[in-house]
């Protein structure tokens, strides 16, 4: 089985690579497990430059996107991070977070289920229909807290 686990938060002091993977250690904690229980892990991480590596067994693969749209470019040009997910054609995409409509939706394209692990993401009433709409197609959502996913079904989310 191939995961290919996606991040579309840049990181704001530019750092790619291993100086990422090192200043953000759960990323790789969490591909690594799952790497270690057998299945097939690449990581797909919104970037300002593109580069690939490998680390524990697991790919990284690190895509630039334009510079000028500053930390969250993915929601503006949602098909660079979707186009990395899919060659690797993976049998299931792991998204982190909840607050990526946009990007929910273009990774959804790809044919295979899209899980979403939420990050303590907060409803935003303005923006539900909006945000329903990205998440429509999604396989599913993985919650720390009852609490957490209730505020989503109260929403109109489910």
């Amino acid at each position: 089985m191939r995961v290919v686990h996606v991040n579309c938060i840049r990181d704001r002091r530019r750092r790619i690579g291993h100086a990422l993977l090192n200043a953000w250690p759960t990323l790789s904690d969490v591909a690594s497990a799952v790497r270690n229980a057998g299945a097939d892990v690449a990581v797909v991480q919104s970037s300002y430059a593109d580069l690939h590596l490998e680390r524990d067994g697991v790919h990284y693969q690190f895509v630039a996107e334009p510079d000028f749209l500053g930390p969250t470019a993915s929601a503006v040009v949602p098909w660079l991070i979707a186009r990395a997910a899919r060659s690797w054609k993976p049998d299931v995409i792991h998204l982190n977070g909840l607050g990526f409509p946009v990007q929910c939706r273009w990774l959804s394209r790809s044919g295979c289920p899209v899980l979403v692990q939420d990050h303590a993401s907060r409803v935003r009433r303005q923006y539900a229909a909006f945000h329903r709409w990205g998440l429509s197609k999604i396989a599913g959502v993985s919650f720390t807290a009852f609490d957490q996913a209730m505020e989503f079904r109260e929403a109109g989310y489910s």
